[in-house]
């Protein structure tokens, strides 16, 4: 019967899969043989969606291997060299649904390092949150590498440059995170708003200004159009809303909407309340949805004119 530090990768990685962090990290420890022929197996996280975290939190680095391995170190660059030599002595390859990279630092870590952190890693998803002050012009270069991998790049308190977002290929999410509220975020303009669209992202929420109800209709129609999933989340003035009724042909008619004469009819309506009669006492918006072809527009209508923010989605997902 072959021992362990003789069997051929595969079938000792379907035997290593089964066990924990500890009994993993113990193994490779028994001789220099089962040391090596460890190195050279796979870690199959399995089908279910798991993740595989590189993260700085606190001033620590973390790396979390679904929950089969899990190192927490000094964030310095003695630790960060010892830590890559155990991964690269406990699997070659890595099989996970998702790897995420939170809050590094990428002017301290190199992009090399935690590509070979990662190491020959099959996933299908890729987050990426990054703040200002960790953004590193390499990561460009990670993420079109990774352009056939589901990207979301997630931005916490800025927003790339217009050109520089133009530049990015598709991804599966394109948005901004405010943490924290006195922060200026600088918006795209209407027009790389809808050259964004226009690339086809799946998933984007970024700040526009101006935003005009042409811009609306315009980016309406780009999702309506779209041959590939498309979900669009716009935080808007109450006011805009108002406009763009009118823009689209819609005018209110006591407690219904109609179309007004000679309009073109692009959009349909449809009232979140059964009877759109039936609104509740004292509320102060009503809630619609517009369809534009195989796009959706959920939008509040408001009752008062008093400013405030409005948030809207455009989408031609059949659920959401």
């Amino acid at each position: 019967m072959p021992s362990l530090d003789n069997l051929p990768p595969r079938p000792l990685s379907l035997i290593l899969q089964f066990l924990d962090e500890r009994d993993r990290l113990n193994l490779r420890l028994v001789c220099k043989e089962l040391e090596e022929t460890i190195s050279l197996t796979d870690l199959n996280l399995g089908d279910v969606p798991t993740l595989t975290t590189i993260t700085i939190c606190s001033g620590r680095f973390e790396f979390l291997v679904g929950n089969r391995i899990r190192f927490y170190i000094d964030n310095n660059e003695h630790s960060r060299a010892e830590l890559l030599r155990i991964r690269q002595r406990l699997y070659k390859k890595l099989v996970t649904h998702s790897v995420h990279l939170l809050y590094i630092n990428y002017n301290e870590i190199p992009l090399e390092y935690v590509d070979s952190l990662l190491g020959d890693c099959v996933f299908r998803e890729l987050w990426i949150d990054v703040e200002r002050d960790g953004f590193h012009s390499r990561l460009l270069e990670f993420v079109h590498k990774y352009a056939n991998k589901e990207v979301k790049l997630i931005m916490h308190d800025f927003l790339l440059v217009a050109d520089t977002l133009l530049s990015l290929p598709r991804l599966q999410q394109l948005s901004v995170v405010k943490v924290n509220d006195d922060s200026f975020i600088p918006p795209v303009d209407d027009e790389q708003f809808l050259a964004l669209l226009r690339i086809g992202h799946v998933y984007v929420d970024i700040p526009v200004h101006p935003l005009t109800p042409e811009t609306l209709r315009e980016a309406t129609k780009i999702v309506g159009n779209s041959s590939t999933d498309q979900f669009v989340t716009l935080h808007v003035p109450s006011d805009l809303i108002v406009q763009f009724m009118a823009f689209i042909g819609l005018r209110r008619v006591g407690d219904l909407f109609e179309h007004q004469p000679n309009s073109d009819k692009e959009f349909e309506i449809d009232y979140c309340n059964d009877d759109p009669c039936d609104v509740p006492i004292g509320a102060d918006s009503e809630s619609f949805t517009l369809k534009y072809r195989k796009a959706s527009i959920n939008l509040d209508w408001p009752f008062d004119k008093i400013p405030r923010q409005i948030t809207i989605w455009i989408s031609n997902l059949k659920k959401i």
